[in-house]
This record gives structure tokens, sequence and C-alpha cells, in this order.
């Protein structure tokens, strides 16, 4: 067979052999690889013997020319959603038929890992219902957390339905101590398609592995066991590359740019005994990609500690796989119906919840993990409440909205600006009372490099430099006007004037466009502490509260 890649339109062969002691095998080369000086060595390590080299590539060059005649097969390079079907670890298609579709070499490895049965290591004994035994244990109650983690595992390729271009998904995190039912939840997901590696990410894995894995993967869910948030740098960015939902484009060695559709929608599963969203909130964009995570806290009930453990790890690994090849040849056959649903159950979830667009994400992964959980009820593929899941969803995100994440959310403007005001602690001229013209001031503190702000302990007004504070929005990744405009609106600062910081005192200075901060202002009096006019010090407690 000839197939053009679906992702980069490159050419491949791929040949279907046997080998008396293992039988019928398939094999998936690049055209360029065949005709290299390697090319028959590629073909050995797959077990293949060619015994007459000429005779061999006049064969492949005549069976390109016949295959050339006709339309070209596709090479898949991504799992998930296609125009004909949906791409398993096979081609399930719309009439029930499960095909044996040419796939990239990644996919090839991941197929060793993914599909039904990848975990049965020869036990005859392995298959659907023993999975469906262990998998309901995740469903019990006190375990809603683990629960909707394992509804995930079937909401993933919904996310197509509901998804917005360049925007790649949603992330779960569940986030507690050790021994909690995080690791247990995770593997669960991961066995409705197979064994947890064919879907996981690594810390070890490197930036640019990292997303040809999210791109294999397509619409089935990535797991991210155990990620590291020390670093809030490292995690903004894979927190908004994964929901952004495509890879950047790189360029080859002869500077051509290289253009592949490495895009996905999905959801990612991530776990870990520090908060990801406080990981985010320690970042420079005011808590902006806390809302394209969902974070969940998991427990085990008392009663249930000896059953959700390593034992029910091993069974659902053992198993892994056949819920996945029901579930797919569902999704083949019934797309437009799942898009109905999915369009109903979104509409439905955001006239529930009434919460800014913001919380977009989060609704678009409560809508994929209710009609998982209307599916897969219908498929007897798990026994389980889905009206109980929703309404334990429904009062942990109300209570998440309208707490921490909300508060942070609604005085971000306000906790920079009182950090600014922090950071300029070494500029700031403070003198005692409230300016009136031709009247001498008494300085409390002089800096020592350049007047930049002054703060009257009288009317207690704060004022600074226009340049100084674009400077810090710019270093903070603050949207300026967004920013300016929030404060203004609320009365915090007023408008830009030209204004002598050190007027009424003997320093000398000339006249900056500055902004004058209301520290006086409720929103502001609880954030800054700043010195009183009694002060004789010349060390200055600002910082904020």
């Amino acid at each position: 067979m000839v197939s053009e890649g679906e992702s980069k339109l490159d050419h491949s062969l791929t040949f279907k052999h046997h080998i008396p002691a293992k039988g019928w095998d398939i094999l998936t080369i690049k055209q360029s690889e065949l005709w290299g000086p390697n090319g028959l060595r590629v073909l050995h390590d797959h077990g293949v013997v060619v015994h007459e080299r000429d005779l061999f590539h006049k064969f492949v060059r005549h069976s390109i020319d016949e295959h050339h005649k006709r339309k070209l097969h596709v090479r898949y390079d991504q799992y998930g959603w296609k125009l004909n079907g949906f791409l398993f670890n096979k081609l399930y298609v719309p009439d029930g038929q499960v095909l044996e579709v040419p796939i990239s070499e990644e996919l090839q490895i991941r197929n060793r890992w993914i599909g039904p049965g990848v975990g049965t290591k020869g036990n005859p004994a392995a298959g659907l219902e023993r999975w469906k035994n262990a998998a309901n244990k995740l469903f019990a109650a006190g375990c809603e957390a683990q629960s909707v983690a394992m509804l995930c595992g079937f909401g993933a390729p919904l996310m197509h339905f509901i998804g917005i271009h360049d925007e790649g998904g949603a992330i779960l995190s569940l986030a507690c101590a050790s021994s909690k039912g995080k690791t247990v939840a995770l593997e669960g997901a991961a066995s409705v398609w197979g064994l947890v590696k064919g879907l996981r990410l690594i810390n070890e894995d490197n930036r640019i592995t990292k997303y040809l894995t999210l791109a294999a993967m397509g619409h089935l869910p990535v797991i991210y066991d155990e990620i590291d948030t020390r670093d809030p740098v490292f995690v903004r960015q894979l927190v908004q590359n994964f929901t952004v939902g495509r890879d950047k484009m790189r360029a080859n060695t002869s500077g051509q740019i290289e253009h592949r559709l490495s895009e996905w929608q999905t959801i990612m599963l991530t776990a870990g005994n520090a908060s990801l969203v406080d990981a985010l909130a320690q970042g420079n964009e005011a808590d902006a990609m806390a809302y394209r995570v969902l974070e969940l806290q998991t427990d085990i009930p008392e009663y249930l500690k000896d059953v959700l453990g390593e034992k029910l790890r091993v069974e659902l690994e053992l198993n892994s796989g056949f819920a996945g090849d029901i579930y797919a040849r569902y999704l083949a056959a019934n797309p437009e119906q799942i898009r109905g649903l999915m369009e109903q159950v979104r509409d439905m979830w955001h006239a529930k919840l009434r919460l800014p667009e913001k919380y977009r994400f989060w609704r678009r992964l409560l809508s994929c993990v209710t009609v998982a959980g209307v599916l897969v009820r219908h498929l007897n593929l798990l026994d389980l409440s889905i009206d109980r899941i929703n309404l334990w969803l429904y009062n942990t995100v109300m209570e998440k909205a309208g707490g921490p994440v909300a508060a942070r959310d609604m005085e971000w403007q306000t906790r920079e600006l009182a950090a600014f005001v922090a950071s300029m602690a070494a500029h700031t001229l403070t003198v005692a009372g409230t300016w009136e013209k031709n009247k001498a001031m008494r300085p409390i503190t002089t800096p020592r490099d350049g007047v930049l702000a002054r703060y009257e302990t009288g009317s207690k007004r704060f004022t600074v430099s226009m340049t100084e504070l674009k400077r810090y929005a710019g270093d903070r990744a603050l949207a300026w006007d967004e920013w300016r405009k929030w404060l203004t609106e609320k009365g915090i600062i007023g408008e830009m004037k030209k204004i002598t910081l050190v007027a009424g005192t003997e320093i000398a200075g000339a006249q900056l466009r500055c902004y004058e901060i209301d520290l006086n202002h409720p929103l502001m009096t609880e954030n800054v502490t700043m010195p009183s006019a009694d002060l004789t010090s010349n060390v200055v407690a600002l910082r904020p509260k």
C-alpha cells in the first residue's frame, strides 16, 4: 500500500509480511527510508528478509507505479476522529468494521500499549467484565473526584464537538496528600484505552517530545502524573500551550518551515501533592491560566481504603483497552447524535452555572463528563448515577467559582498595585502632611537613587511616574490598558498629570507625567502599609499587608 501522511504530506509504504513463528504482521515505513542507504536494514529490523535486493526494489517501484494510478491511502499520524471514523488502535468506521490502516511509526510503537487486551499478559480470563467490576469501585460514594477523572477518560474525545479552533481542551487536576486515590483515578481513566504508559507524559520528557506526544494523542486523554509544580513559569507555559491546542512550527535543516498537523483537542489529567492552581497563581498573569484547570481534591472513605489500592490498579491494567473497543465502535457510528447531545449539555451547564466566559474551559470539561456518563450507562460499561455526579460537580464548581480563585481574580489588580507601591520604596520621597501651594514640606525619607514617587502622610496620596507604572506592568506581563482602566473606574488612580514630585522641598526636580494613587481607597487600605506623619527614622515599612 502507498499512503500519504496525515500531518506531513510525505509518502509511506506499507507491507504485509508473514513470519511462520509469529504470523502476519504489518509494517509501514517512509518511502525515503526504503530508498536510503539503510532501507533494507529498516526492513530487516522488522523481521523482513530480502534475498534479492535488485529484484525487490524493482517489485516495489512497479507496485508504487500501480498505486499512483488511483487515489492514495492516508497514513494516520494521530489518534481520534477522522473523516471516515475514529482511530483507536485501528480505524473504527460507521458500519461497524474495524480496519487495519497505515499509521505512523510513533503510533505503531504506542499501539503496543493502546488497544483492547494490551495488558492481559496472556491471561485468558481477562476481559471487559473484569474491567467493569474493577472500574465500578471508583464510583462509590465519597469517591466523586475519582469518578470524574474516570469519566474524563471517556470524555476526552468528546471535546472535539464543543472545542473552539485554537483551544485544545481543558485540564483536570487532582491535588491532595499521598495515598488519597489520585494515581488509581488516573490509571482508571487510562485503562479505558490501554496501559497508562501509552498515554502518559512525564517530567523528564523534553519540551519537543511532550508536544509530539500531545499531537499523537489527538483526541485520546493525556495522563501527566506527579506534575512538577516547583517552577511556575514551566507550569504556566505547559497549561497555556496545551490549551492552545497546537505545537509551534519548526524549520528543517534547509531553513524551510515544516508544516504539519500537530493539533489536539482532548482532556489532560494531572495529579500531584501540590496544587497546580496555586503554582499558576505565582506566575505573572494573575491567575489567567487557573481558569483552564479544574482542580479537585480526592479522598478515600475509610471503608474503601483496602479496596482502592495496588490490587485495583493491577486489575485495571490487566483488563485495559476492552472498554475503549466498545466505546470507539459507538463513537464511529454516531458522531452527529453525539455532537447534538454535547451542544445540549453545554447549553445546560451554561444556563445552570451562569459563570463568566473565563470559565468556559470548566464548562466544556463538565459537558464532556456528563455526556460520557450518559454514554457509558447506555453502553452498559459502568454502573453510575450521573445525576449524583452532576450535583456534586455543580456544588464543587460553584464553591470554587465563589472561593479563592474568583476572589483572586477580583483583587489581582489591587494586589499588583500594592506590590508595585512596595517595589518603589527605594525611590519614594515621603513628606509629612499635605501639599499646599508655597508651603514647605518636611521630608521623612529621601531616596538616594532619584525620586520617582511621592507619598504624603496627610492625604495618603501616592504619586508615581507613569513610566515606572507602565514598566512594572510590562515586567509582570499585565495588560496595561485593562489594568489602568479597571483602577481608574474604581477610583483608585486618577488621570495622568504633569507633577513635580519634589514640590515643597529643597530637592531639585523637573515635572514628570504621573498618576496619583489613592491609598485611602477601601480596596487599598488593607493591602498597603505606609509610614505615619510622626515617623522620624529613615527606615520605612512599605510592603503589602
